[in-house]
């Protein structure tokens, strides 16, 4: 993810076969990884607005939630965690 003036961009990636609300199309292999843009504008500490590839809202949010040492372990988009991954 990169910073820049209150927001966040970078990918997301899915890993493993297409679910019920991934679903693959015919031309890729449902057993494949599958990366997506991702934006987001923050409006308040770890709540932000969910931002499409050009910059613009969506009409969802997403928030940030921290472990017990105050660091970021997850991130929440549509009602689903996503544990933090290191590099």
């Amino acid at each position: 993810m990169n910073r820049h003036n209150g927001r966040l961009r970078g990918t997301q990636t899915f890993r493993g076969s297409a679910d019920a609300d991934q679903v693959a199309s015919e031309d890729e292999d449902s057993g494949a990884d599958q990366t997506g843009e991702v934006g987001l504008a923050f409006y308040r500490t770890d709540f932000a607005l969910d931002l499409a590839p050009a910059g613009t809202p969506v009409g969802t949010r997403s928030d940030f939630v921290r472990g017990p040492d105050g660091k970021v372990a997850w991130w929440r988009n549509h009602g689903r965690l996503y544990r933090r991954q290191t590099p």
